[in-house]
């Protein structure tokens, strides 16, 4: 059996019921954080080109595209998002293998989630699931960079001034990572942080609310309709079009 035959069977075997409560509520708090970089970077300069260009060339569908009024097709949506959240550079990783798989899995599982009428259970999984996937993926690494890895995952920076200043920080251990975690009450200040001016104060707690009880949600539209200008009028959220 091929390893790409064996991951798929492995995704398809598993339902929600499979998941460790604590994973569930750590795919929450992925989207809620992946949320908050997409509507943060739906309002940078580099996000004003994204969002019309995809909903110019985006075939007709039920996707909420985060900027727009426009309804696109999945594949447009995913390419959207996952674009979104690479711009500001503050996304979650994996430890193993060096990768973004919320720049990847979130988008795609949004778009077909809402595509389908998903429940927040079924998104809940899509996620995890991707995650896992990703988790399983890794690559090769100079040898001079990983002498002390995996104990240590250090990151070393020196900014130059003009005055001849050299301003250093070295970290063992970075935030975010599973030995030095991001808790939840700092992952909604940070959605708080990146959706600020774009959101008011009552609607960002409507969405942090919405993904805190999606695994009970029948349909993760009513999430979804929160990203949209369009949709979310009526909820009084503040998205630019």
């Amino acid at each position: 059996m091929s390893a790409t035959m064996e991951l798929a069977r492995f995704v398809a075997s598993k339902r929600f019921a499979d998941l460790p409560p604590a994973a569930v509520e750590k795919a929450k708090q992925c989207l809620l954080d992946t949320l908050g970089i997409m509507i943060a970077a739906s309002g940078f300069h580099y996000g004003e080109k994204v969002v019309p260009f995809c909903a110019r060339n985006g075939e007709p569908g039920t996707c909420t595209l985060i900027g727009s009024r426009k309804k696109i097709g999945p594949a447009m949506a995913s390419f959207a998002h996952g674009t979104l959240v690479e711009i500001l550079r503050t996304q979650d990783g994996v430890r193993f293998g060096g990768i973004h798989p919320c720049s990847t899995v979130i988008p795609a599982a949004l778009a077909l989630g809402e595509q389908s009428s998903c429940s927040g259970k079924d998104l809940i999984t899509a996620i995890i699931l991707g995650y896992e996937v990703a988790r399983r993926v890794t690559v090769d690494e100079d040898s001079s960079f990983t002498q002390i890895y995996p104990e240590k995952t250090c990151t070393a920076i020196a900014v130059h001034l003009k005055d001849g200043t050299t301003m250093t920080k070295f970290v063992e251990i970075p935030k975010g990572d599973p030995r030095n975690p991001l808790l939840p009450e700092e992952i909604t200040a940070k959605f708080v942080r990146m959706t600020k001016g774009l959101l008011s104060s009552p609607n960002q707690k409507k969405l942090v609310q919405s993904v805190g009880r999606l695994e009970k949600m029948k349909d993760i539209t009513s999430l979804t309709r929160l990203l949209s200008p369009m949709g979310a009028k009526a909820m009084g959220v503040k998205i630019q079009a």
